[in-house]
């Protein structure tokens, strides 16, 4: 019910109840990547970036502005940091995409040549300086089947995982 109500006000339009994203963080064996899949609203992301670049970005459309793309990288390596076997490791931003009802944005982040860490913290503090109820969703898969999923909140930005 709950993933059905998400749906529904994703799909009314860029004004929606509550402030949420997601980040999908995952070991690639074969490529020996840390690899992150994030979405973000493309409205909460625009109202964000506008705090340190005033005139709007249009992320994701065809008025995209030239900067657009180096303001977004800057401002994911502020508020999304991973931290393998406690050493912080600099995220490579891969790349962005539409969402696919274009009410979002898709990032691409990786952590290259990287053997599988021991522990990782999650700090991802996205959106939370323009939404006090910003909730960010982190799911993080690692070999041997090791799944976990983290809530994070303005009063809980970081999580700690011994795998």
């Amino acid at each position: 019910m709950t993933v059905f109500i998400f749906f529904l006000f994703a799909a009314w339009g860029s004004t929606h109840a509550f402030h949420v994203s997601k980040a999908v963080v995952e070991y690639n064996t074969s490529e020996q990547a840390v690899q992150v899949s994030m979405h973000l609203f493309l409205d909460d992301l625009e109202a964000a970036l506008k705090q340190t670049h005033p005139e709007p970005l249009y992320l994701c459309s065809d008025k995209e502005k030239p900067e657009a793309e180096t303001y977004l990288k800057e401002y994911l390596n502020r508020h999304f940091r991973l931290v393998l076997d406690g050493q912080s490791k600099a995220l490579n931003f891969l790349g962005k995409e539409p969402s696919e009802d274009l009410q979002g944005v898709w990032c691409y982040l990786e952590i290259p040549k990287t053997k599988a860490p021991k522990s990782i913290r999650v700090i991802h503090t996205a959106l939370m300086e323009v939404y006090s109820d910003q909730k960010n969703i982190v799911h993080l898969s690692f070999p041997g089947n090791r799944e976990w999923t983290c809530l994070l909140s303005k009063d809980h930005t970081e999580e700690t995982l011994t795998l």
